[in-house]
């Protein structure tokens, strides 16, 4: 029970500016940046995203992650550099990934294969095939797919040691931040 004499202050009170601390222990915070307006979505525009869409939803999902991470690395322009740096970097590695989710692949489909096949028959009198100077008189065509769905203790499990793409950008990211991160201590 919090007593009669400290005052208590309401969630409207605790998100003005000046209300908390807003600046890193160590080094500087990626909030700090963002209200000096040093990173920005503009700022994002500067790697090569596989698509507007993509770039969007990551730098949102980076925000989310980072933002009160203090930066690894002084001064804060090289910080921005290798950050974009690393984006390049690691874009090869996740761009077939990403084709592959736009083409419709998702953790329930195991596999897909396509069959085709031609039977043909030769007897006298023989009539040409096009194209390759062979002669059958009679032919049959086959063409089946195969697709494999999992079943749902597959699936379970398939979904359990799944990461999301943009996850797993964001975890390479990671080691552009400071390690150390204090969540009650302004200063250490």
């Amino acid at each position: 029970m919090i007593p009669s004499d400290v005052p208590y202050l309401d969630w409207d009170e605790i998100q003005e500016p000046g209300a908390y601390e807003e600046h890193g222990a160590i080094t500087i915070s990626l909030h700090q940046l963002m209200l000096d307006d040093i990173v920005n979505e503009t700022w994002w525009q500067g790697w090569s995203a596989v698509s507007e869409e993509m770039r969007a939803r990551l730098w949102k999902k980076f925000v989310g992650r980072f933002e009160f991470r203090e930066i690894g690395i002084l001064p804060p322009g090289r910080w921005l550099r290798r950050v974009l740096a690393k984006l390049d970097e690691i874009m090869p590695k996740y761009a077939p990934m990403y084709a592959a989710a736009d083409n419709g692949n998702t953790v329930m489909t195991g596999y897909d294969e396509w069959h085709k096949g031609r039977d043909v028959h030769s007897s006298f009198p023989q009539t040409a095939i096009a194209g390759n100077q062979d002669y059958a008189s009679s032919g049959t065509d086959r063409e089946h797919e195969t697709v494999r769905d999992y079943g749902m203790l597959d699936v379970a499990e398939r979904i359990a040691a799944y990461n999301d793409i943009d996850v797993m950008m964001l975890n390479d990211l990671d080691t552009l931040f400071c390690p150390l991160v204090s969540t009650t201590i302004p200063y250490l």
